[in-house]
């Protein structure tokens, strides 16, 4: 069995954000949204 779903990863720091797919995104303006 070969995993592929998280073969690329990348620990992103605020200045990488935008390097992340649009559902992470999604996800991190959500955040973003109830942490202010």
């Amino acid at each position: 069995m070969t995993l592929s779903e998280h073969d690329v990863h990348l620990w992103a720091d605020n200045g990488q954000q935008a390097q992340v797919s649009s559902a992470v995104q999604a996800v991190l303006d959500t955040w973003r949204q109830t942490a202010a």
